[in-house]
């Protein structure tokens, strides 16, 4: 899961860099799709990342909750906290641990 998440970040990171005003991309494997639009905003760039989850496969909200990894995004080596998120689902497993996250669809709005 390290080695995709490692991957979806690169990708991300690699889009947001290009010189383009207004910029698309698409990334796709066995577990997700990822679709990334960009928009220049003022010195920054806005990014809004569509996670679409397959599978029965989730990815983790800020708080994780009772165990889990939070779904992070960086930039140069520091952590940028999104503008807005999708609503995070609760999750229960075996009746007493509880994870937050996403399943089916995420957004995540980030300005870098």
């Amino acid at each position: 899961m390290k080695k995709h998440r490692l991957n979806i970040l690169f990708f991300a990171l690699a889009c947001i860099f290009l010189p383009t005003k207004v910029f698309g991309a698409f990334f796709e494997n066995d577990k997700l799709k990822l679709n990334l639009e960009t928009k220049e905003a003022g010195e920054n760039v806005d990014v809004l990342a569509c996670f679409e989850l397959k599978d029965g496969w989730h990815i983790s909200w800020e708080n994780p909750g009772d165990a889990g990894v939070p779904t992070e995004f960086f930039e140069n080596g520091e952590k940028i906290k999104p503008l807005k998120t999708s609503s995070p689902e609760t999750f229960l497993y075996d009746e007493i641990i509880t994870q937050y996250g996403f399943s089916g669809k995420a957004y995540y709005l980030l300005n870098v």
